[in-house]
């Protein structure tokens, strides 16, 4: 298969699978007559691979990792989820904090009278939104 032809196989866009050859995550075997990269199935179940996981929230690198290391995979698989399980309680807890803020501001703006000009970097409202960033 050519990379248009692997991309239609496993549903993605062209550019995911040059995208993923070019980082060493697919090898593909080059065509003698033309030197074309030609993929196989195996490359296609690998692409299907990398892409559950992707979905499962792992990250290019750990793919990496799991896909080139044979020994205690599962064990190193666990591990990741764990890691990145945190890391989603973390980002979750820091956009509720987020939206908490957002909120606040746009309860604190509909109470005025509306704007009282100078918008931009003087308006006091503008300079409130931004200062509950901080």
């Amino acid at each position: 298969m050519k990379v248009n032809e692997l991309a239609r196989t496993v549903g993605v866009e062209p550019h995911v699978v040059r995208y993923y050859t070019r980082i060493g995550l697919l090898k593909p075997s080059r065509d003698p007559a033309n030197n074309y990269k030609r993929f196989g199935h195996a490359d296609a179940e690998r692409l299907r691979f990398i892409r559950r996981a992707r979905r499962l929230g792992l990250n290019l690198h750990d793919v990496e990792h799991l896909l080139w290391r044979t020994d205690r995979c599962c064990e190193g698989l666990q591990q990741r989820l764990i890691e990145r399980l945190d890391e989603n309680r973390r980002h979750i807890a820091e956009l509720r904090a987020q939206q908490r803020r957002m909120e606040g501001v746009l309860r604190r703006w509909r109470a005025c009278d509306g704007c009282p000009g100078g918008c931009g970097v003087t308006c006091p409202h503008v300079r409130a939104a931004l200062d509950a960033e901080e």
